[in-house]
């Protein structure tokens, strides 16, 4: 593919047979980067490719922010291109000229005037970055990072708004343990992961500890369990193994009786109404601005720990353990 430089009409629009070549040049263009993607999810690397994509997308938006504030402050933006190197292929609407190029190493806009050694065609200097006044200048030099901060509480409202935050008032099953020499208590009772635990022995469960204690305490005694299931909630009866007489892989055995039924537990999410969650996510974005500006001065054993970090028991004996990162399993039982 090339590029396709041809004058102009007299309105600031391409010539008939250039703009057509150019729909053909986008279409060409299109069809070679869907070939890409589907090969890739062909060949399972479609998450990497995802992940690069999303990449451009965050480089675009960043440059977009200069083009934006270089468009507000009334100035010429002559181009606005993903990549560098040779052209790939580009398009001219009015006086810009957008594109792509032969290395994606990166994005650009280019505003003529950016130094005072640029020459420039007279016509255009008043309305280069070097004649305007200092904060229109300022304004396109801060764009790209504020967008990136605006970015961080859109996604971060999103979040809150529509998918959901870990609730620590709401305990589900994430994934059954198996013993050794056989299925758990869990497994045998009929826990299914997804299972949403609301109450042990009758009485309603607020916390990952409301049901460790429970469990923890009675070992070699049936205890009940509600579970909350898309069909509505289920009573079922588990008794406990006791860790001091029974090795479970991955559980330290225990000196005193301890119960275990074999669960992961995990935190279900909660989402917030979208416009109260607008103040939450600028709270959230605000608090780990300042605990990261925080982190970064202080020594490794004196970091603050993010809010909502997880913490897990074994055997609910509170041994710490860096949870996986994304996850929110915090105990097992």
């Amino acid at each position: 593919m090339t590029a396709l430089q041809e004058p102009p009409t007299e309105a600031g629009e391409p010539r008939p047979d250039v703009a057509a070549e150019q729909r053909s040049a986008a279409l060409r263009l299109g069809l070679i980067v869907l070939a890409g993607i589907v090969a890739s999810l062909v060949a399972g690397v479609g998450k990497t490719v995802l992940v690069v994509l999303a990449i451009i997308v965050m480089i675009m938006l960043h440059e977009g922010g200069h083009f934006a504030m270089a468009k507000l402050g009334r100035m010429k933006v002559t181009e606005y291109f993903l990549g560098f190197g040779p052209r790939l292929w580009s398009i001219r609407r009015g006086e810009t000229e957008y594109g792509i190029k032969a290395i994606p190493a990166g994005g650009y806009v280019k505003i003529p005037g950016m130094s005072n050694l640029e020459e420039v065609d007279p016509a255009d200097e008043p309305r280069t970055y070097r004649q305007q006044p200092f904060w229109p200048r300022f304004g396109v030099a801060v764009a790209g990072s504020t967008t990136h901060f605006v970015l961080a509480a859109v996604l971060l409202w999103a979040l809150i708004a529509f998918v959901g935050r870990p609730d620590p008032h709401k305990v589900t099953v994430g994934a059954l343990i198996a013993l050794e020499n056989g299925p758990s208590p869990a497994q045998q009772a009929g826990f299914q992961p997804g299972d949403r635990i609301v109450a042990v022995d009758g009485r309603p469960v607020r916390s990952v500890d409301d049901v460790a204690a429970a469990t923890r305490s009675h070992p070699n005694q049936p205890v009940t369990f509600v579970l909350r299931r898309h069909v509505g909630d289920v009573a079922v009866t588990a008794t406990p193994i006791d860790l001091s007489k029974v090795q479970v892989k991955g559980e330290q055995a225990t000196a005193q009786p301890t119960g275990f039924v074999g669960v992961e537990m995990h935190l279900g999410l909660s989402t917030a109404n979208p416009v109260a969650a607008v103040g939450t996510a600028a709270t959230q974005l605000g608090s780990t601005i300042w605990l990261t500006m925080k982190a970064l001065g202080a020594p490794a054993h004196q970091r603050p720990t993010p809010p909502g970090s997880c913490r897990r028991w074994a055997s609910f004996g509170w041994r710490p353990r860096r949870p996986t990162p994304g996850s929110t399993t915090c105990s097992t039982c």
